[in-house]
């Protein structure tokens, strides 16, 4: 999930299944905030799944006055003044903590960083859930099946390696990944 001024507006993403391109062009400022897994659906109050594929404007979720930074970003000049303006709207916003919220973070956490982990069922055995209610979770928190979470992160594993010049198991990642 994330917040994205660019193009005159700010508005809240949802994950998104497939790919997308956007062109940039001339001098267009364009900022982002990555909420980690589980952050935007405190402040939403809803599910973020329902969010997949779409986006809606920012004021809808923070409140109306997050439309008055968008003039003031493109005149900027580094990424810091850009959070300064940014970092206290969202703050004056915050909703109290949400435990599920940290309990889907830290799922998403050992997805990304647990190796072995290569089903949606270990995750939810890990999470002391059934694999009903870890898919609950994570449509509410995380707007991604777990089936989508822990197989991307196996992808990017793989990827890292690649960029660190190591070699690639590619059957067993494929055998691993079901494909």
């Amino acid at each position: 999930m994330r917040l994205a001024i660019e193009r005159g507006e700010v508005r809240v993403l949802g994950v998104h299944d497939g790919r997308f391109r956007r062109v940039l062009e001339g001098r267009e400022t364009v900022f982002e905030v990555k909420f980690a897994a589980g952050g935007v659906r405190p402040f939403l109050g809803s599910s973020v799944g329902a969010l997949a594929n779409r986006s809606l404007p920012a004021h809808d979720v923070f409140g109306v006055d997050i439309d008055a930074v968008v003039p003031a970003i493109s005149a900027c000049a580094d990424v810091a003044t850009i959070v300064a303006l940014v970092e206290p709207l969202l703050l004056a916003h915050a909703p109290p903590a949400d435990p599920l919220a940290a309990q889907a973070r830290a799922m998403v956490a050992k997805a990304a960083n647990d190796l072995g982990l290569l089903r949606a069922e270990q995750l939810a055995e890990y999470a002391g859930l059934d694999l009903r209610a870890l898919k609950r979770v994570f449509r509410e928190y995380v707007g991604a099946s777990p089936k989508r979470v822990v197989p991307r992160y196996r992808l990017h594993g793989a990827v890292a390696q690649l960029q660190e010049g190591r070699d690639v198991a590619w059957a067993e990642l494929t055998l691993t990944l079901v494909y």
